[in-house]
């Protein structure tokens, strides 16, 4: 008689094909059998293919993605070969060490496409670094002293960043670069651009150069000649100082520059601006322009405006009043999207021929503000929907109120340091604006409570509303009114607001339509007012961060 005549074979068909199960009197041991049969089972229906694990982690926080990276080894597989998701990891170096040499020699590193390098003196590099340089594409060393060949180990360097650096050993290296695309040296020297002229090649996207001292006219040169050498590949270029520099620049005919950034005019401004005039009609391709401490004039910025007719996005840092620089910029930059204003100016208003349709963002910083002016200037952007005003002054409260009025088209405002002269009992209710969704305040300035209180009355569709360091105001009142005027908040987020007891008690009490609630920084809450207040949230099915 067979050994296995007395095992009926039963065949069950599942969802995932044909379970061979042997009959048996034993209850254990049949139990055992259907148990691994059901985890078999689900571990086979919860399966997903690897690119939509891969699309599922790409949208989690960088924390949880590193617990999923922990989770199992397939999940880290799937983190570590995915190149998009890799290149959310940076490993930085030191690792409590000043001096990396050949003996040092980390262990279990992530898989990460970028690597930054901070005030060390890297004499040497051992075994690790060929092991994990192959993947690498961006590095960053800030103050650090380094040995050029240690690049050689990245074939696939697509950006290298370089900030206070000094290089050691022999400069002089045979290997090449071929993958950069952009490149940063800051606070350094021409010297290191001479030999890094010698292992990137043409190709190159970006590049920026600062140095913290004036450049003589030999180096000038040498920054110029490493530009126009890569003058047809290169978009983004920055330069500072870029005295003596500009006018030489702007004769370089293949170049298709999309973004610049130019600043330190320290010793002849005037000679400065025809420069930047020469400058703009020869970069007629230029699509964002910053412009740092300068003195500039309005005429300047008109004749500018009028070589560059596809600029989008203007920066302007000044260091010459002048009144008339938004009426400039508007006036001969029609396709402006974004316009930025450092002071110290005057805000003036605009004639009817200054109207811009495509202004969709207006930063104004360090100025004086006349609200009949600025409303007069800002009838003729129809199209704003952001506006950011830091270190601004108005005249008094109601200036503030009518202006917001008249911005139909608004959505976010942000305020930094905003001050009013006089603080008038001016009723909100009679200036309000619906278009408002988002606000957020960053330092007080010296606005009282009752002002950022009657925000919630200007804008009664207000969606979003971030605090930022209110040291100076009472915050659990304002909460409370939150709570009582600003029915449609459902995000609230306070940083660096010192959230006591009575704020909490008035979000639990007021708050009812508070969807999500972030706190970063510290509190003056206890553990236990904490973890009360935590539970309550969770209860009440809203959503709480702590950072």
């Amino acid at each position: 008689m067979d050994r296995r005549s007395g095992l009926r074979q039963t065949m069950w068909r599942s969802r995932q094909g044909l379970l061979r199960l042997p009959s048996t009197s034993n209850p254990a041991q049949m139990a055992k059998t259907k148990m691994t049969m059901r985890v078999s089972s689900s571990k086979q229906q919860l399966r997903l293919p690897t690119e939509v694990l891969e699309r599922i982690f790409l949208k989690l926080p960088f924390v949880e993605l590193l617990t999923v990276r922990a989770a199992c080894s397939e999940f880290r597989k799937i983190v570590d070969e995915c190149l998009k998701l890799r290149a959310r990891f940076r490993l930085k170096f030191p690792l409590d060490i000043k001096t990396m040499d050949k003996n040092f020699n980390p262990q279990s590193l992530i898989p990460a496409s970028g690597v930054i390098f901070e005030h060390l003196n890297i004499v040497n590099v051992g075994a690790w670094w060929p092991r994990i340089a192959g993947d690498i594409t961006e590095v960053t060393m800030n103050v650090c002293d380094f040995p050029l060949d240690m690049l050689r180990f990245v074939p696939n360097l697509e950006e290298l960043n370089l900030d206070g650096v000094k290089l050691t050993k022999p400069v002089y290296s045979a290997f090449k670069l071929g993958k950069i695309k952009r490149l940063s040296v800051k606070h350094g020297s021409v010297e290191i651009l001479e030999c890094l002229d010698q292992i990137i090649p043409k190709p190159l996207v970006k590049f920026e150069f600062a140095v913290d001292v004036e450049m003589g006219y030999e180096d000038q040169q040498k920054v110029i000649q490493f530009v126009s050498f890569r003058q047809d590949t290169l978009e983004e270029l920055s330069l500072k100082p870029v005295e003596g520099m500009l006018e030489r620049i702007s004769r370089l005919n293949e170049a298709k520059l999309k973004r610049v950034t130019i600043g330190n005019f320290q010793n002849s401004p005037r000679s400065g601006e025809m420069h930047l005039i020469k400058f703009a009609r020869g970069q007629s391709t230029i699509e964002a322009l910053t412009i740092l401490y300068v003195a500039i004039r309005s005429s300047t910025i008109r004749e500018m405006g009028r070589g560059l007719p596809r600029l989008k996005r203007f920066v302007l840092h000044l260091n010459l009043v002048d009144k008339n620089v938004l009426e400039a910029a508007t006036k001969s930059m029609p396709m402006l999207e974004y316009l930025e204003v450092k002071g110290p100016f005057t805000v003036t208003g605009c004639d009817g021929e200054s109207e811009n349709k495509h202004l969709k963002e207006l930063v104004l910083r360090n100025c004086e503000v006349s609200a009949d002016n600025l409303k007069k200037f800002l009838q003729y952007t129809p199209f704003l929907t952001r506006l950011t005003l830091e270190y601004v002054k108005f005249d008094d409260w109601s200036d503030f109120t009518e202006l917001m009025s008249g911005l139909y088209s608004l959505e976010y405002l942000r305020l930094h340091i905003v001050s009013v002269r006089n603080h008038d009992d001016y009723d909100a209710q009679e200036h309000v604006n619906k278009s408002v969704k988002y606000v957020e305040l960053d330092g007080n300035g010296n606005l009282s409570t009752w002002e950022v209180s009657m925000m919630f009355l200007m804008f009664p569709e207000l969606k979003e509303l971030r605090c930022s360091s209110l040291e100076k105001l009472n915050l659990h009142v304002i909460v409370k009114e939150l709570g009582i005027m600003g029915k449609t908040v459902g995000n609230l987020v306070l940083r660096n607001c010192k959230v006591s007891q009575a704020v909490v008690q008035n979000i639990v009490e007021y708050c009812a339509e508070l969807q999500r609630l972030q706190i970063e920084g510290d509190t003056e809450l206890t553990g236990v007012e904490l973890g009360r207040f935590r539970a309550y949230m969770k209860e009440a099915g809203k959503e709480f961060v702590e950072t």
